[in-house]
């Protein structure tokens, strides 16, 4: 009866590193998740460059995403349909990790000062490398 209760307690013990090994190891919520929404930081490279939000827009395309071996990150830029116009964002990401942003998909679009821009992929439709 004792050896029965130490392999039940070695057992538990087992169960709650493995658990907490793979709690650890999975990817994180939110940005980084390998399906979903997601949010990217970047840089708005073509279009209305002023301070404003735009919800609902919907992605056009993504070219030229290309790997940069010394960050392991992709480099995309996106073209969104805006009430202001086309609007062309460049950002980095870790593709193994999310998705490229894709035709298909939609988004909220955060521009501030300067052009840098933050998008929120709020519908993913699919696609993405």
């Amino acid at each position: 009866m004792k050896k029965i209760g130490l392999y039940a307690i070695a057992t538990l013990a087992v169960l709650i590193v493995v658990g907490i090994y793979f709690a650890t190891q999975s990817p994180a919520r939110g940005n980084t998740t390998t399906n979903g929404p997601g949010t990217f930081s970047g840089r708005i490279v073509a279009g209305d460059t002023s301070p404003q939000n735009y919800t609902g827009v919907s992605i056009l395309s993504d070219e030229g995403c290309t790997l940069d071996p010394r960050t392991g990150l992709s480099n995309c830029t996106t073209s969104f349909a805006t009430k202001s116009g086309r609007l062309s964002f460049n950002y980095e990401h870790n593709m193994m990790m999310q998705p490229c942003l894709s035709i298909g998909d939609k988004a909220n679009v955060y521009v501030s000062t300067g052009g840098s821009a933050v998008v929120d992929r709020t519908y993913w439709a699919g696609g993405g490398a």
